[in-house]
């Protein structure tokens, strides 16, 4: 899939890339004890519902799917990192930014991609956009959890 975001200079189309990073963040982090947080999206109910529709009307899926992706990139600050989708996940890492700061973002995202579907592809359903937050240093729990988070993305 062709990048169609040239100008956000921080994405990472394949999660592995992202990855490799996003522990580069976190070793910054720690080492200047600066909050990060990651929020791992889940697409699934939505761009299922999606491809579906586009089957239906002989529409093109990745096309779709870029748009959400592009709509999700312009709603992030400069110095976010966001990964590509793959397999209905998308991974959003946020830069001196606490968990209370992740979680207010992730309902604010959340309902703007729900009005972005709604106009754009002409939907009154709204998704259940499910995010999972990691932040460092939150809570002992949450950032080991983060570091696990980074490593599995990596591994996988």
């Amino acid at each position: 899939m062709e990048d169609i975001n040239k100008d956000f200079v921080h994405y990472y189309p394949a999660l592995e890339h992202f990855g490799f990073r996003a522990r580069q963040e976190l070793k910054r982090a720690e080492r200047y004890a600066c909050f990060l947080s990651l929020i791992d999206l889940n697409l699934d109910s939505l761009l299922s519902t999606l491809k579906q529709r586009e089957k239906f009307r002989n529409g093109d899926f990745e096309a779709v799917q870029m748009k959400v992706r592009e709509f999700v990139c312009k709603n992030l600050r400069e110095t976010d990192i966001v990964s590509g989708i793959e397999g209905n996940r998308m991974m959003i890492l946020l830069s001196e930014t606490p968990f209370e700061g992740a979680h207010a973002f992730s309902r604010r995202l959340s309902r703007s991609i729900n009005e972005f579907v709604s106009s754009t592809f002409d939907f009154s359903y709204k998704f259940d956009i499910g995010m999972e937050i990691s932040s460092f240093p939150h809570d002992e729990k949450s950032s080991l959890k983060l570091a696990e988070t980074i490593d599995k993305i990596i591994s996988d």
